[in-house]
């Protein structure tokens, strides 16, 4: 999966199906994040019955934390839901076309082989992604759903809100977005333009 990616693993110390939110885990996690500096980290939806996605939050969120307590820095962080039955009370803030690159998710999902008997994993992912397309407006193949958490929330008050009229607010917005903004996401999703296709 990681090739298909062209990313590179990394591990820390805890055990598939025994995971615990250690000092140990959080310090390695932690260690990691200040090496790679990423600009959004994404980890699970804290409100889990698997026991391991909710350790894997916690590792995420003490990390994230220390970080920003000692060393000032911060990161966009988004939580993702797992399966519907699994992920609970999900809180939609986003939703992802996932329609052109659907094909791709399956193919790193069939690398997973230890969670994919008989290719189940593959029909509950495909499923809950039709799901979640045919929630969005106008309608797609394929999303998923995805959350921003306080750390994005902080990052606008303190770049956007805290500023009153000490700057001109397009000064602020390009701070805050790095870019100056458009209205074309907006045209996209209400149907009016179509995206553009990659040649």
């Amino acid at each position: 999966a990681c090739a298909l990616l062209g990313a590179e693993p990394h591990f820390l110390c805890e055990v598939n199906g025994d995971c615990h939110a250690s000092a140990e885990a959080a310090r390695m996690a932690m260690d990691l994040l200040r090496g790679l500096r990423p600009r959004a980290v994404f980890t699970h939806w804290p409100v889990d019955t698997h026991a391991d996605h909710v350790q894997c939050a916690a590792v995420t969120l003490s990390a994230l934390d220390i970080l920003r307590r000692t060393e000032g820095w911060t990161a966009e962080l988004y939580f993702y839901e797992v399966l519907r039955d699994q992920t609970m009370q999900f809180p939609v803030r986003y939703s992802v076309d996932i329609s052109r690159t659907l094909e791709s998710k399956v193919r790193l999902l069939r690398c997973h082989a230890s969670q994919n008997p008989d290719d189940e994993l593959v029909r509950l992912k495909t499923e809950q992604a039709a799901a979640r397309g045919a929630e969005r407006r106008p309608a797609v193949a394929a999303a998923e759903a995805e959350t921003p958490i306080a750390v994005q929330m902080q990052k606008f008050r303190d770049e956007i809100l805290s500023k009153g009229g000490t700057e001109h607010p397009m000064t602020l917005y390009k701070r805050f977005r790095g870019q100056e903004p458009t209205i074309d996401a907006l045209l996209k999703r209400n149907g009016i333009v179509q995206p553009t296709k990659s040649k």
